[in-house]
């Protein structure tokens, strides 16, 4: 029996060689970028508009991610003794995955769903590599100094727009509103246009993010980081003299100055459950760094007390939405009560599986209140959000994946005798150099390709080098700038020896301030702050690890001869799966989309690419059905055919039955031999029954019933679309009591409606 490895050999085992430091360098740079790129699929897009569309680059992020940690395991088996930390989230990170494959077998749309889980998956993979390549406290020091470098840049983006841009944008708005309208697609005098102009005068501050709430939730992660190095600093302070007082005091200044700015970037936001959810936070790293350790010793206590608070608190907010529609706090809160009903009574259908990851926005409007004013894509509220897409099992997974690292954290901190102060000097230089030189990369050189290159190439020479100074180069200064300043900084702190305590219960305060705050919102599925929510909970289970007596309480074991062979197998799985149908499909739409010939038979080979997806069909025929008119016999059919296969790979969205009720309407008048506008009104009713709320299809569908002569139905449709529209404008009213009221159906609709509903109602007999 071979002898068992002592700490030491243990502690060799885990440290990181050339490749491991340069998949760590990349995995950071990769979470930076996406923090500067909006990459969620909140975001409306065209199918094939651009070279690389938000679907495809997630999957290539994605991708990336679980290819780093797919080299690492195959270093390691190749290496031997195969070496492996236990992250404490990977069980419950397998059981989130199961339950996200059973989603996708269920849902409308399963191309989403497997996107949305390729999406959610891979930070979490990329997390699992982080703890083991953390293996010391400097390591772990100069990840989070990428994590406030980032935040630094994205609070210099918030002070610009605060300053400067949104008010720009209002001024180029105003001198032609036409233009700026064209370029985003929006209709004038539409509901659309109204929300525009509600955000643009708003002039809010969201960074590189979606929304302010996304930024403010980046903030979060960023701020709890540089409170918990300083606070582990000026702890170590009473135990110095001399020049390593001076060191550790310089680099606690310097960190603290970046602390000032990220909570000014977080009060530029303006996002009150942002700001609300710091304050607990601090208030909570407070409590605990004070009176940890004795709760701790009556944690069984506190659980249950915790628990009945949560059950009461969720009791009185349920009364108090049911009793009054509303939700204390403005129209925000009242939109969201709405966003909840309709997703319980969604989780209510779908108990078990849930609807499919990205598929929520699919389902909700069967489920949307009349007077709701729009479509969402997201309930705003993480656990609402789970429960609907992957069901019980899949939140469970989440809520287990993340409090288990959070639970062994805690118990460390206030259980656990601290190590000596480290002898040992440890040299990070060359992680600090990928770091640096694969961040500021990627900003200066993807990123672009990421946002509006094109844009940049269509302007002369001159404007082209304007706008990346400012759209890519300054952001990547101020990161690299600031990095650099805290690195520089942070040689000679002493803190670094000593155990990071203050910097575990600030990590553990900021996940559980970000929690707090997406309770009312959408913030932390967003790619960025997903990316960095996993990167600060493999910093938890790291940090942990490093301060273990048995030296990162590395698990050893020989794997299987087959394990290289089936890892390697199973990547290809996933790749011919998840990357490769989309990636073809959105490719061969781009080339169909720009082609003089042979464009057809380039729209058959996307939608044939990818047997999952609803989007390529989709896209073809409402390109087709643009020039309906112009087009032979068999091309109709075409058009038809393509419409009704998005409808079989998408049954649950009403879009796809609305784009076949319009083309049949449009051949009632190319084709008048055929029953063109029975079926329409056919696909009109099935389009309804996934939408009973729109007010716009029930108009539509009553004047193809007007065409018809069928009086009763297009009555019903008409009484139908005008109460909507009234209940939407009562909403209205209430939240906005001094603006005019803008119609979404559309003022000289909804006055047609209620002029053929008395007309109507007069002929019955």
């Amino acid at each position: 029996m071979k002898p068992r490895p002592s700490a030491a050999n243990k502690a060799a085992l885990l440290r990181p060689g050339r490749i491991e430091t340069v998949l760590l360098a990349l995995v950071c740079g990769i979470t930076a970028l996406r923090a500067t790129y909006i990459e969620a699929f909140q975001v409306e897009q065209t199918f094939g508009a651009g070279i690389l569309d938000k679907e495809v680059i997630s999957l290539m992020f994605s991708t990336i991610l679980f290819a780093c940690l797919l080299a690492y395991f195959l270093r390691r088996i190749l290496q031997r003794p195969f070496t492996w930390r236990t992250t404490w989230f990977g069980w419950a990170a397998l059981v989130f995955a199961a339950a996200g494959i059973v989603a996708a077998a269920a849902a409308s749309d399963k191309r989403a769903a497997i996107t949305s889980l390729v999406t959610l998956l891979a930070p979490i993979a990329a997390a699992a590599l982080l703890v083991q390549g953390l293996n010391t406290r400097g390591r772990i020091r100069l990840v989070l100094l990428v994590l406030m470098a980032t935040a630094a840049a994205a609070a210099a983006a918030c002070a610009d727009q605060y300053f400067s841009s949104n008010a720009a944008l209002i001024q180029d708005y105003e001198a032609d509103p036409a233009a700026q309208l064209e370029t985003l697609g929006i209709e004038a005098g539409s509901l659309e246009h109204w929300m525009y102009e509600h955000r643009l005068y708003s002039k809010g501050v969201r960074g590189f993010l979606l929304t302010a709430n996304s930024t403010a939730s980046f903030f979060l992660l960023a701020l709890f980081a540089g409170v918990g190095l300083c606070a582990d600093a000026a702890s170590s302070l009473k135990h110095l003299a001399g020049k390593e007082k001076e060191h550790t005091l310089a680099a606690m200044i310097c960190c603290g100055l970046i602390v000032l700015v990220l909570g000014a970037g977080l009060f530029m936001t303006q996002s009150k459950g942002g700001i609300g959810a710091a304050a607990i936070g601090l208030l909570l790293f407070a409590v605990l760094a004070l009176f940890g350790k004795r709760l701790w010793k009556r944690r069984k206590l506190l659980g249950i007390l915790v628990l009945v608070a949560i059950v009461a608190g969720t009791g009185l907010i349920l009364y108090y939405g049911i009793m009054h529609g509303t939700l204390p706090g403005g129209n925000s809160m009242l939109v969201r009560w709405q966003y909840w009903v309709s997703a319980a009574a969604m989780i209510r259908d779908h108990l078990l599986t849930g609807v499919g990851g990205g598929n929520f926005s699919i389902y909700y409007p069967a489920y949307k209140l009349a007077a709701a004013s729009e479509t969402i894509q997201d309930p705003h509220n993480w656990l609402l959000s789970l429960l609907s897409q992957y069901g019980p099992f899949g939140c469970l997974a989440f809520i287990a994946a993340v409090l288990l690292p959070l639970r062994k954290a805690a118990r460390h901190v206030f259980e656990q005798a601290p190590l000596p102060v480290q002898t040992e000097q440890t040299d990070e230089t060359k992680l600090r150099f990928w770091l640096l030189a694969g961040v500021t990369s990627l900003l200066l050189v993807v990123r672009p390709f990421l946002t509006d290159v094109q844009t940049l190439l269509a302007e002369n020479a001159q404007s082209a080098v304007f706008g990346y100074i400012i759209l890519y180069l300054m952001p990547a200064a101020v990161l690299a700038g600031v990095f650099w300043l805290l690195t520089a900084a942070s040689k000679g702190d002493e803190s670094v020896k000593r155990r990071p305590h203050y910097l575990v219960i600030a990590l553990v305060c900021g996940v559980t301030a970000l929690l707090v705050h997406n309770l009312i919102d959408f913030a932390i599925f967003e790619p960025g702050v997903w990316s960095f929510f996993w990167l600060v909970i493999a910093v938890i289970a790291a940090c942990v690890h490093n301060e273990s007596p048995e030296a990162g309480s590395a698990v050893l074991r020989k794997p299987p001869k087959l394990a290289a062979a089936g890892v390697i197998l199973l990547s290809g799985a996933f790749l011919a799966v998840a990357v490769l149908p989309p990636l073809r499909a959105h490719l061969l739409m781009y080339r169909a989309l720009r082609a003089d010939s042979g464009r057809l038979t380039l729209l058959s080979r996307a939608v044939n690419s990818d047997r999952l997806s609803p989007e390529a069909a989709f896209a073809a025929a409402a390109m087709l059905a643009q020039n309906l008119d112009r087009l032979d016999a068999p091309l109709r059919d075409q058009t038809l055919n393509f419409a009704e296969l998005a409808h079989r790979r998408d049954p649950a969205d009403f879009k796809p039955l609305r784009l076949q009720a319009q083309i049949f309407s449009r051949l009632a008048d190319i084709a008048p031999q055929g029953q063109w506008l029975a079926k329409a009104l056919t696909k009109y009713e099935e389009a309804l029954a996934r939408y009973p709320g729109s007010d716009r299809l029930h108009f539509e569908a009553a004047e193809l019933a007007d065409r018809l002569g069928r009086s009763q139905t297009a009555l019903e449709h008409y009484r139908a679309a005008v109460e909507i529209e009234d209940a939407y404008r009562h909403q209205f009213k209430i939240m906005y009591p001094d603006r005019q009221i803008i119609s979404r159906i559309g003022q000289t609709n909804y006055q047609t409606a209620k002029s053929r509903i008395q007309d109507l109602s007069a002929a019955r007999p």
